[in-house]
């Protein structure tokens, strides 16, 4: 593509919560300040259309497992990107993703899609612990990569998919759609950009979630592969820690996980918590199912 690649995955998080980057406040809120007291007043601020893409990318997906990857393709969709082909190796995934994209391709493997110079971007929400892995591999094929949350689970991937990005230069992006595809979770960027609501001292971040284990495949009860709950689900609230306090770095205080009410899964993490802090912000962050 003739543009900026980055841009153009920015453009693609902002169609998934229907907003443009600016606009978004109304300039007469924002004169008379939003945290005046005085004269309350709902604010109700409808979506705003978003203009036709100018640019494109070709992309294709590779990984099925989590149901965020019908929101990834969206965006993808939404920013002026042509889904291409796609691959799983599960078939009933597969052809459950065919139904809602049938106009894909059916890649026969991964290497495939990989291998095909006209591909741009890749899309995947494989299991957690495959992702990283295959970012690297996409990077090292030229192309840029999109992964759902969580994006790495260790320190030894963390590591591979630095040096593999700096070799590259290629794009090693993570799609947070508690972030990106809330339009609340944007205007709250927004207010906070525009100084509307003064400087930001601390977070906190509650993460209840329901669960039914019935639904859940097997590696999703197995925290080698799924990433546990800090890793996995707080990872959201460690996304919008850095980015509402404008930390480039954090650091852990504590940090604590349990299993308290899903005794047939001895392994699995129901609860977790943790404390947070940058040279900017305090946070504590709070997950259960």
């Amino acid at each position: 593509m003739t543009g900026n690649r980055r841009d153009f995955i920015w453009q693609s998080f902002a169609s998934v919560a229907g907003l443009t980057a600016s606009g978004i406040i109304p300039s007469a809120e924002l004169a008379r300040g939003l945290n005046n007291t005085l004269h309350p007043e709902e604010i109700i601020i409808k979506p705003e259309k978003r203009p036709a893409p100018t640019e494109s990318i070709r992309f294709s997906v590779i990984g099925l497992n989590h149901d965020h990857i019908y929101g990834m393709v969206s965006a993808l969709i939404g920013g002026g990107g042509k889904l291409v082909a796609v691959y799983s190796k599960e078939a009933d995934l597969q052809q459950a993703f065919l139904k809602r994209y049938p106009d894909a391709k059916v890649a026969r493997s991964e290497a495939e899609i990989i291998g095909d110079n006209s591909i741009q971007l890749v899309a995947s929400a494989s299991i957690p612990v495959d992702r990283a892995p295959l970012g690297v591999r996409v990077m090292q094929s030229g192309k840029d990569y999109m992964t759902d949350k969580p994006g790495i689970l260790t320190l030894e991937q963390l590591d591979e998919v630095k040096r593999v990005q700096k070799q590259t230069k290629r794009i090693y992006s993570i799609m947070y759609s508690e972030r990106f595809g809330n339009p609340a979770a944007v205007q709250a960027g927004e207010f906070l950009r525009s100084g509307a609501i003064g400087k930001v001292v601390q977070t906190i971040g509650l993460g209840p979630h329901r669960m039914r284990p019935q639904t859940r495949p097997a590696w999703f009860f197995d925290p080698d592969k799924a990433g546990g709950i800090l890793c996995d689900i707080g990872s959201h609230q460690s996304d919008q820690f850095l980015f509402y306090t404008g930390s480039r770095e954090a650091e852990v205080n504590f940090a604590q996980i349990g299993n308290f009410n899903t005794s047939e899964y001895p392994r699995y993490q129901d609860f977790g918590d943790m404390s947070v802090r940058s040279p900017l912000a305090t946070g504590y962050i709070r997950i259960d199912w």
